[in-house]
């Protein structure tokens, strides 16, 4: 199929007088094919359709769609591409119609049972994803319950293989969220139960901005989900997650629209339409009615709003920058002084406001560049209420930073880690097994160095050194830690941590601790973390005794129930003790609620990492307190690209030419590599040429940047993909 080699695939930007068409779920609905086919033109090299899966079931007609799917990409490669939804898989095929199911039954009906076999080979060679001009990921469901998936493991994720049915790793999580979840319908944080059942999940518009920011992309296209309005299409997460679907009067009875989201000129635009039946399509095809049935049945025709109650204008959903707004981006970045210097002389009044054309005029005075800046004002500029620019705006608004996949490698890696082992979803003792080899209740520098290497996680020796040092084996609070205290104490010569230190340490600098939906029910979990520390203080136990003390059954896991009664118990005593110590009496339900919070894994039960994880929640919630601002555990845990602030980043990236001189004179061989102590002098040579108008940076600052670059097994730094690794980014688009 030219297709079938990776799990995600690249798509090219839409050239000039060319357009990309997503097309959400169609379930068999041929009618919905033949009537985007009409109105919007057979595929083509300028008219590529992108079908995002879930073609298969519910529908009679998903054999003659594949069928004119593959007839397409043979005749016209690169017109169409396919990608699997949840519904591309042998066990939901082989579900009854009306349980959601139907195409096995379909094509065994209407073909050999052979063909139904060679369809579900054919499903497992479809890619999972694309990611159209670097900005967008076009994706079946919806993102993950882990933290810190990056689109590397992605493209790395093993996808010929049907979708599993009960996830038992971390890539198998991946696997089968990017194909059942939802995004959270009300721009909820964190990762909520589904209505879905069957272990499936929200993501919050937090999961949403954090994936985006990590791997330098815009926008998030989805399907799989019925609009709840009635429309084809419905845009969460400010902007960020836009679902399509194209299955217009869904199976019949859901008099919905369809739609789908047309990306040309580096715009997106969502189309609606109801699908006239095939007998309605063929008697307009054979006569003159086709015009009418396009004035009644497009969101494009005259008739539409009066027919389904919609607008008739199909409305910009997405704007994403293309390589010619990206450009004009860096060059305002590298001459932001000498812009600012030339507004100012234009603004007479001294305003802080140009028109549109006196903002053009400075930009071509500065710049030279044969454009017309105000064809690219939306890209780069919001108007005021009265129709101008404010300028200090503007020039605020872009810039440079590295690549958080770079620059936050470490936090990136202890993710994987952590991810890892919550999918496991080990029992207590094989978990403080894992780290703790000779049961001391401590961890070793070398077990945590073994932990790390347990996990072939692909990382140096050097790697692993600096790595260790956010999880404790520091002796200095640092930023990665988030200004936590130092965790090590020196046991027979050799560095070791307390292991529930250590898990709650591992949780917190992997972002994942426990992550409330509310302000309130954060407040919740502070609170039932205090009691339980009170209980196993007073008891005299540690919190992994204390857990096994909860667990019941001893199958090395607190259920919902154990959990509901433990807590319940626990509110009881206290209220015992001293009424007035309580401010609020917790339901079971509401209890029931908090469990469903603490286990991070959603697997219906809390096991020991999730537990640990309460606590670090409300570490995590103790440093921002202590911070000078208030902000949400989520965003005010550091992490290693803090030490990149935007002085450090602009000061390089605006210097690279001094920088690279400097580096190569290091770099005989011209390997791309250099010593940190090199890579540490080159710093110093570009920091003593700056230009006039770039501040310096300090030393304690170039030794920042030095001890966070990532070493290769040689113990330096490649600085070749250090000066590639930065970015211009737009701070309206993420606000």
């Amino acid at each position: 199929m030219g297709q079938s080699a990776h799990s995600v695939l690249d798509l090219p930007e839409p050239a000039e007088g060319a357009r990309l068409l997503i097309v959400g779920d169609t379930h068999g609905q041929l009618a919905d094919v033949l009537w985007i086919f009409t109105e919007y033109g057979l595929p083509s090299k300028t008219n590529v359709y992108l079908f995002n899966g879930d073609v298969a079931d519910r529908g009679s007609h998903a054999v003659e769609i594949f069928l004119l799917l593959f007839t397409c990409m043979l005749a016209c490669p690169g017109s169409v591409y396919l990608s699997r939804g949840n519904h591309e898989n042998m066990e939901i095929n082989e579900r009854a119609q009306h349980y959601g199911g139907g195409f096995a039954e379909e094509v065994r009906a209407k073909y050999e049972p052979d063909l139904f076999v060679l369809f579900t080979a054919l499903f497992e060679l479809l890619p999972l994803g694309f990611v159209v001009a670097q900005k967008a990921l076009v994706i079946h469901g919806g993102l993950w319950r882990h933290r810190g998936v990056t689109l590397n493991q992605l493209r790395q994720l093993s996808h010929r293989r049907q979708c599993p049915e009960a996830p038992q790793t971390y890539d198998d999580y991946i696997f089968f969220d990017l194909l059942w979840s939802d995004p959270h319908p009300e721009d909820g944080d964190g990762v909520h139960e589904s209505s879905r059942g069957d272990g499936c999940i929200l993501f919050g518009r937090d999961m949403t901005v954090e994936f985006l920011r990590r791997n330098s992309l815009q926008l998030i296209v989805r399907s799989h989900q019925l609009p709840s309005d009635g429309h084809g299409y419905e845009v969460l997460h400010d902007g960020r997650c836009i679902t399509v679907f194209s299955a217009s009067n869904y199976g019949g009875s859901c008099y919905n629209a369809g739609a789908i989201l047309v990306w040309e000129g580096g715009e997106i635009d969502a189309h609606e339409f109801i699908a006239p039946n095939l007998e309605a399509q063929h008697k307009a095809r054979n006569g003159d009615g086709y015009e009418a049935l396009l004035r009644r049945f497009s969101s494009r025709g005259s008739e539409w709003e009066e027919e389904v109650g919609c607008a008739a204008e199909p409305p910009h959903v997405a704007r994403l920058d293309g390589e010619i707004v990206r450009m004009l981006k860096e060059r305002v970045c590298r001459h932001r002084h000498q812009l600012a210097a030339e507004f100012a002389k234009l603004d007479r009044g001294r305003a802080g406001r140009l028109s549109v054309e006196m903002w053009a005029k400075g930009l071509e005075s500065v710049l030279r560049l044969d454009i017309s800046w105000v064809k690219y004002q939306p890209w780069l500029a919001e108007l005021t209420e009265s129709n101008d620019i404010d300028y200090p705006s503007f020039l605020a608004r872009f810039e440079v930073r590295l690549r958080e996949q770079y620059a936050g490698w470490q936090r990136t890696v202890l993710q994987m880690f952590y991810n890892s082992l919550l999918a496991a979803d080990l029992q207590i003792t094989e978990l403080l097994g894992f780290f703790d080899e000779d049961g001391d209740g401590l961890v070793s520098l070398n077990e945590c160095t073994k932990a790390l290497e347990k996990l072939k996680l692909g990382l140096s020796t050097q790697q692993i050194q600096q790595l260790v040092m956010h999880l404790g084996f520091d002796d200095q609070p640092d930023a990665s830690s988030g200004g936590l205290a130092p965790l090590v104490q020196m046991v027979n010569n050799e560095p070791c941590v307390d292991l529930e230190a250590y898990l709650k340490r591992l949780a917190f600098v992997a972002d994942h601790t426990v992550i409330a939906r509310s302000d309130q029910e954060l407040q919740d979990l502070q609170q039932i973390a205090r009691w339980i520390e009170g209980v196993a203080s007073r008891s005299g136990k540690s919190l992994s005794q204390l857990f096994m003390s909860w667990d019941d059954n001893s199958d090395g896991f607190i259920d919902y129930e154990e959990f509901v009664t433990c807590c319940f118990t626990c509110q009881e005593q206290l209220y015992l003790a001293d009424p007035s110590s309580l401010e609020y009496i917790y339901t079971r339900e509401e209890f029931d609620e908090l469990a469903r919070t603490v286990d991070q894994a959603k697997t219906g039960r809390i096991n020991y990492l999730s537990f640990l994880g309460l606590f670090s929640s409300a570490e995590a919630a103790t440093v921002v307190q202590q911070g000078s601002e208030k902000l949400s555990p989520l965003l005010a845990r550091a992490n290693t690209a803090s030490v990149f602030i935007e002085h450090i980043c602009t000061t390089i990236w605006s210097n690279d030419v001094l920088l690279s001189k400097a580096l190569r004179s290091y770099d005989a061989k011209q390997t791309g590599s250099v010593t940190p102590q090199h890579m540490q002098k080159a710093l110093e040579s570009m920091n003593g040429s700056l230009p006039e108008a770039f501040t310096p940076l300090t030393p304690t600052q170039i030794q920042q940047v030095v001890h966070s670059l990532p070493l290769d097994a040689d113990g330096r730094i490649n600085y070749k993909e250090f000066m590639a690794a930065f970015e211009v980014r737009d701070k309206l688009q993420e606000a």
